[in-house]
């Protein structure tokens, strides 16, 4: 079999608290032809002297100012020489066999776009604490809002870019949702293996700004063909069971509430 070229897109501003370890997990990759680029928006923390001190592992380290997460995403297809296209951001990382096990999948698949697996939720002190499946029906809710198609799991071709465009700039929380939903909307499809996995922060941007992130969906929803009505039905549908969820936190273990979370398990 072949060995393609894979291009790792890891973009960054002041990560100097997580930087070392997301370098370090794709240096380690069991897979070797790699190709890894990192975009930094201008840190103004040691991020860029902690990238530099893998020189010899990085193909490309491109620091200057961007428009946003989705534009310097961009940068990064842009430059990349890769069949295959893998974005990891700053704070998560990956197991040794994440990317072998992707590009296995997605060779001896070739009628799928990209594929995608599980995240594990870890704290700060690098304890797992939860385990987002990815759902392999997404194709069913993926028109109303983002399904568990876990995005720092998703390897894809790069002519899927070519093909469909790259990230709409214009969404902040949801770009990835909007690109996914494009390609379902043009007939483009997933594969899901609880195989590959990776490792995200704990209370990342969409966790924090979970109530943005519900309004951006919506939008890109609506922005994509959804009816309003049934758009703003499901908004605030899905906004007050995250609403009663996060109020319910606070008073009951988080196991009593697992059977109201399907697909997500507590480690």
């Amino acid at each position: 079999m072949s060995i393609p070229l894979v291009s790792v897109i890891t973009v960054c501003r002041n990560a100097e608290h997580t930087i070392r370890r997301t370098i370090e997990s794709v240096l380690s990759q069991s897979y070797k032809n790699i190709e890894y680029i990192i975009i930094d928006g201008c840190s103004e923390d040691n991020t860029s002297n902690i990238v530099k001190e893998f020189n010899t592992g990085i193909s490309l380290f491109l620091r200057e100012k961007d428009q946003g997460i989705s534009d310097a995403f961009n940068k990064g297809i842009r430059l990349a020489k890769g069949e295959f296209i893998q974005i990891l951001n700053a704070d998560d990382y990956f197991p040794a066999d994440k990317i072998e096990k992707s590009v296995e999948l997605l060779v001896t698949h070739p009628i799928h776009s990209y594929c995608f697996g599980d995240i594990v939720l870890i704290d700060d002190h690098q304890n797992p604490t939860f385990r987002i499946e990815g759902d392999p029906q997404y194709y069913r809710m993926i028109r109303y809002f983002m399904p568990r198609i876990n995005h720092p799991t998703v390897l894809s071709r790069k002519s899927t870019y070519e093909k469909y465009g790259m990230f709409d700039t214009q969404w902040k929380n949801s770009m990835d949702y909007d690109w996914l939903l494009r390609l379902h909307i043009n007939s483009e499809k997933g594969i899901y293996s609880p195989k590959i996995v990776a490792f995200m922060q704990e209370g990342g941007q969409s966790g924090r700004n979970w109530i943005k992130t519900q309004i951006d969906e919506l939008h890109v929803s609506m922005h994509n063909g959804l009816n309003p009505l049934v758009a703003y039905a499901i908004f605030y549908m899905r906004f007050l069971r995250t609403f009663i969820r996060i109020q319910v936190e606070y008073f009951l273990p988080r196991q009593w509430l697992m059977p109201f979370r399907p697909g997500k398990k507590l480690l």
